[in-house]
């Protein structure tokens, strides 16, 4: 799908987006601030604290500002129309979840599918956008449910257009679970295919205080940037023919 010379031209290119400037200032890092914050509570056993009186807001603001970064407050966004208060039923969720759904990463998607699917399904339960009328609403889609579970559990690649079109996809907002299901098939025998590579790229993330992250990329982060980048690459060169 990609080559060993793809993958290291795109993860370079993806980590020097400000040549010379402080990569700390770019929209990507607002991952980083965002996957360290919520595995902290994760890694210190503290799940529970996300959604506490005295962290709600900084947990979704935490997350409402990353999704801005990565899009999702743009266009006809529905996140556009709302305040983040929106995002205090997923927050509350995740301070509820389990151990087992922080430990899925494409390493082990063969047999951890069917868990990973169910989250997903979990936190497009926990979403709706009501407008006006409060019988009309709207769910959320494929793209916003994979970018809240790539920021706060690292666990898949976001489906959003630069990654499907990397991969070979149709854009599509609302994927079906068998086609979901195929594409996480597809990247579980990409990371076997390059896992000597992908290892080069586990390195820490960046930190909001520029010190030392105790955190790592996990494999889905990466193989999201180099999907994400090869898309961006297909569009950029289909802009040059037309």
């Amino acid at each position: 799908m990609v080559s060993d010379v793809d993958i290291k031209m795109f993860m370079e290119d993806y980590h020097k987006p400000l040549g010379q400037n402080d990569m700390h200032l770019h929209r990507y890092s607002s991952f980083d601030y965002c996957y360290n914050y919520f595995q902290s509570f994760y890694q210190g056993r503290n799940i529970k604290a996300i959604a506490s009186t005295e962290n709600i807001e900084r947990s979704v603001l935490q997350l409402a500002f990353y999704l801005a970064s990565w899009g999702m407050y743009r266009g006809s966004s529905a996140l556009l129309e709302h305040s983040s208060r929106i995002l205090i039923p997923v927050v509350n969720f995740i301070s509820h979840t389990n151990d087992e759904d922080w430990e899925i990463d494409v390493c082990n998607f063969s047999e951890r599918s069917a868990e990973l699917m169910n989250l997903y399904v979990r936190i497009s339960d926990e979403i709706t956008f009501p407008f006006g009328n409060v019988e009309k609403k709207q769910k959320p889609t494929s793209t916003l449910i994979t970018k809240i579970m790539l920021g706060v559990f690292g666990n898949t690649p976001a489906f959003d257009t630069n990654f499907m079109k990397g991969i070979g996809r149709s854009s599509s907002y609302n994927i079906t679970q068998p086609v979901m299901q195929e594409i996480w098939s597809e990247i579980q025998c990409f990371y076997n295919e390059k896992k000597h590579l992908l290892d080069e790229y586990r390195t820490s993330t960046l930190s909001f205080n520029k010190n030392s992250s105790k955190f790592t990329y996990p494999y889905a982060k990466i193989i999201d940037v180099i999907f994400f980048k090869k898309g961006e690459q297909i569009i950029n060169d289909d802009k040059k023919t037309t």
